[in-house]
């Protein structure tokens, strides 16, 4: 009897013991678990202020770049250059055509003989 009890004790104890021991391995995943998610987060957090920065240089580039064409665009202005065929030209194909035919070689009884009847938009 008494050896029946020496083994359901030790029995007990055997099982405490390894369920303390899975709980002692579970906190230790649960604590590397929050180290590497907290790690993951300063990781994103440094990238995110990488790209804001890069994002804020690209900015003031652009407004650097904004400004000196302004700059150069007022000094054509104020030397007499023809602006709107300095920007025209910088351009081969326009995006939109405005055709105005005055010719009377095409047109019907039935069109507008003024200006308006030969007005051709293209946009």
């Amino acid at each position: 009897m008494e050896q029946h009890r020496l083994k359901t004790e030790l029995s007990l104890t055997a099982q405490q013991a390894s369920i303390k021991e899975q709980k002692l391995i579970q906190a230790a995943k649960n604590e590397l678990e929050a180290l590497q998610h907290e790690a993951d987060l300063k990781q994103q957090k440094a990238a995110a202020a990488v790209n804001m920065e890069i994002k804020e240089h690209e900015l003031a580039l652009e407004q650097r770049r904004n400004e000196e064409q302004l700059r150069m665009m007022r000094e054509m202005k104020q030397v007499g250059v023809d602006l709107t065929k300095v920007l025209v030209s910088q351009h081969e194909q326009p995006d939109k055509i405005l055709k105005i035919d005055t010719s009377d070689s095409h047109r019907t009884d039935t069109q507008n003989k003024g200006l308006l009847g030969a007005l051709q938009l293209n946009l």
